[in-house]
C-alpha cells in the first residue's frame, strides 16, 4: 500500500536531511546546487545584458540609416523634378521609350 506521506530521501551517506523554514527536506548538496544556481542566473543576466547593448548599438545604426535613407529620398526627389521641369521634351521621350520597354518585356 502507498503511503500518503512519503519519508524524506536518504544521502549518499545514508542519513536524511534536516526540515528546512518551510518544512522542506535540506540536504547537503543544497549549498551546492544554489551555488550552481546563482553563477546560472549571473552568466544569463551578463549574456541578457551583452544581447540588449548590441540591439541597442544596432538600433541607433539602424535609426542613422533610415534617416540617412530618408534624406538621399528626399535629394533624389527634388533633383528629378528639377531636371523635368528643365527638360520636359527628354523626360516625356524617356518615359515613352520605358513604357515601349516594358510592353516589350512582358509581352507574351
Amino acid at each position: 500500500m502507498t503511503e500518503l506521506t512519503p519519508k524524506p530521501p536518504a544521502s549518499s551517506n545514508g542519513t536524511t536531511g534536516t526540515n528546512g523554514a518551510n518544512g522542506a527536506i535540506v540536504t547537503p548538496l543544497h549549498p551546492q546546487i544554489d551555488h550552481t544556481a546563482q553563477r546560472v542566473k549571473d552568466a544569463t543576466a551578463e549574456g541578457i545584458d551583452r544581447l540588449a547593448s548590441v540591439l541597442c548599438t544596432a538600433l541607433t545604426q539602424f535609426d542613422k540609416r533610415t534617416e540617412q535613407l530618408k534624406n538621399l529620398h528626399a535629394n533624389v526627389s527634388e533633383q528629378a523634378s528639377g531636371s523635368v521641369r528643365q527638360h520636359p521634351v527628354i523626360t516625356i521621350g524617356l518615359a515613352f521609350v520605358a513604357g515601349m520597354l516594358l510592353e516589350q518585356l512582358t509581352r507574351d
